[in-house]
């Protein structure tokens, strides 16, 4: 699955994977590609030690 970016480089995936995985993804460049893996609704929480 290719996800298609517009003319300012915004990426916009299908519907099902942002049901499945949500909206917000972290990037990583990795030679020679771009991954996105997501990112939980509570992770700056998390990151600040916040468990609640």
């Amino acid at each position: 699955m290719a996800p298609n970016a517009d003319e300012r480089g915004r990426i916009y995936s299908p519907e099902e994977i942002r049901e499945k995985h949500g909206r917000r993804y972290h990037t990583v460049e990795l030679p020679p590609r771009v991954a996105l893996f997501p990112v939980a609704d509570d992770f700056a929480l998390r990151l600040d030690g916040d468990s609640s």
